[in-house]
Order: C-alpha cells, then structure tokens, then sequence
C-alpha cells in the first residue's frame, strides 16, 4: 500500500514523501521559473566593432521591468550586463532601434549582436540599413536558446564596422518607445 504525502513550501517547491514499500525517500520538486528584462529608454552612441565576431560598445539597459533572484541585473545599468546564477537553457530575446549616421556609399548594414562571456552568441545577429539621414530609427530583434552556467554574462553590443545610434525615437508618438532591450527566461534547470 502506497502512502504519498506532499508538503507544499513558500518558495514554490514541493516534497513528496513516498512511504510505500518500506521506502521513505522524499523528493523535492522546484518550480524552476527564472526570469528577467531590462531595457533602455534613452539614446546611446555605440562605438564600431574592432573585427570579425568582436563586441563594439555594449548597450546599457538602465530600466527594470523585474528580476527573479538567479538573474542578477545590478550591472545592467552601468556595463549591460545580465548575470545568471542558475545554469540551463534559457530563450534570450533582444531588440534596439538604432540607426547609422552619417550614411555611407555604397549603403552600410548595421548589427547587433548578443555576447556570452564576451564571446557572440550564434544566431544572435541580425542587421538592418538605413536608407535615408531623415530616417531616425529602425528596428531589429533576435531571439536565440543559450545554454547557461552559473556566473555567465549577457550583454548586447554593436557589431558594425561602423558606430550605431540607439534611439528612442518620439516624432509621431504618444508613448514613450525603448532603444534597447533584453528579456531572458529559463527553460530548462540543469
């Protein structure tokens, strides 16, 4: 006869006694949920990329919608970093409005990229040009699966060959737009 009793724990994580069959093995099962997103509301200059695959300036991300405890955010503001203290898969979604000014011929691409531990992250650049010096802002996003280890860095940063405006453009709007930003949620605890 199977005699199962589940504790419930504020933290979020559960206890399940088995004491069936002589057995009193207790298992804990963890709601895993870590998360985070951060964000800028201002314009920022980012200085060109020195070379393939390298980092430019990194963009700060001064706002704070939240973070769980294992997402550590307190350097978003002054470097952009996004620190994660829980290794697993996490899906990291990243967005700026940016453009390039003055405009070159024959007309440039601008990119940005995510970078782990100061290393790009594949699949995480995406580009996008601007056609016109009247045009103040285009947008591009990336969202990628990275695996994770206790103490890894995030951050966003130009990979142009040329430097890059963030903008939080306001001509046309009534609401307050963003320059650059980050969301990040586990997927998968190790």
């Amino acid at each position: 006869m199977l005699d199962i009793q589940e504790h419930h724990h504020d933290d979020g994580c559960k206890i399940t006694i088995n004491c069936g069959g002589g057995h009193h093995k207790p298992e804990r099962h963890c709601c895993d949920a870590e998360f985070a997103e951060v964000y800028s509301a201002v314009n920022q200059a980012l200085a060109a990329s020195p070379g393939p695959n390298m980092p430019g300036q990194f963009a700060l991300l001064e706002q704070a919608i939240y973070a769980t405890p294992n997402i550590d955010i307190s350097l978003a503001a002054s470097q952009g970093k996004v620190i994660v203290n829980k290794a697993g898969w996490y899906d990291v979604a990243t967005g700026i409005c940016a453009a390039l000014n003055p405009i070159a011929s024959p007309l440039p691409v601008w990119s940005l990229s995510l970078f782990k531990n100061g290393v790009i992250v594949p699949g995480s650049t995406f580009a996008n040009m601007t056609l016109s010096p009247e045009q103040k802002a285009n947008e591009i996003v990336a969202d990628v699966f990275v695996h994770l280890n206790a103490g890894d860095v995030l951050q966003l940063a130009n990979t142009s060959n040329s430097a890059i405006t963030l903008s939080a453009p306001t001509l046309g709007t009534n609401a307050a737009t963003n320059s650059a930003y980050m969301k990040i949620i586990l997927l998968k605890a190790d």
